[in-house]
């Protein structure tokens, strides 16, 4: 009965996600992007060891995964500021890291669907692990 309802709730919030995503980022710049993104980190890792608190952490998640799709085709001004021959290395690594980071809020996703918060919490922390990796190398 829980697996039917974890998964008629994620394909309600996988729709609100694609409107979420045509509504925020999509068109914001990625400093807004990124916000945003640091914004649902925090409201998940203050939550995380709640299994109460599961449903509305998938659905961040998920949102999380929309966004990080987004920024992954965003060019971060440190990049774009290179000299040509460093561009396309610098681009592809930012892009890795995206990539890592959307297939850990899918994993993040699935945690929060099985109710399997400690999973989450190593889950989340390997996403910041990631994103402290970013910011050190691209943040603008």
């Amino acid at each position: 009965m829980k697996k039917i309802f974890f998964v008629s709730f994620a394909a309600v919030a996988l729709m609100m996600s694609s409107a979420f995503a045509q509504e925020l980022g999509s068109s914001a710049s990625l400093k807004q992007n990124m916000k945003q993104l640091g914004t649902l980190f925090k409201a998940i890792g203050s939550s995380v060891a709640d299994s109460s608190q599961n449903s509305k952490n998938l659905e961040k998640s998920q949102q999380m995964t929309v966004l990080f799709k987004i920024v992954a085709q965003q060019v971060p001004e440190t990049i774009a500021d290179l000299p040509d021959g460093e561009k396309e290395a610098a681009l592809k690594d930012y892009q890795d890291l995206m990539s890592q980071e959307v297939a850990l809020s899918e994993q993040l996703q699935q945690a929060f669907a099985n109710n399997d918060n400690a999973m989450a919490a190593k889950i989340l922390q390997h996403m910041g692990d990631i994103r402290k990796n970013g910011h050190g190398k691209y943040k603008e």
